[in-house]
């Protein structure tokens, strides 16, 4: 079990949203993983359409576009 979360900044870097949430992971790049794509799918749900992504996570996430839903619900 571990903690993950993030935050959501408009362009002038003033915050919109935050999240922080438990999540079973294997390692610390898994819980980077599923904070990058539980931050994906809520500025899904708050209708942000262009949304660029920083971490400090030395792991490549895949650049096709697609939100696998599966494997955040599995994580938590």
């Amino acid at each position: 079990m571990g903690e993950t979360g993030g935050v959501i900044r408009d362009h002038l870097g003033c915050w919109i949203v935050g999240f922080s949430c438990k999540v079973k992971v294997v390692n610390a790049q898994h819980a980077k993983l599923l904070a990058l794509l539980h931050g994906l799918n809520l500025a899904q749900k708050i209708n942000i359409n262009y949304l660029p992504v920083e971490t400090d996570s030395q792991v490549n996430a895949p650049t096709d576009g697609r939100i696998n839903n599966e494997a955040y619900n599995e994580g938590g």
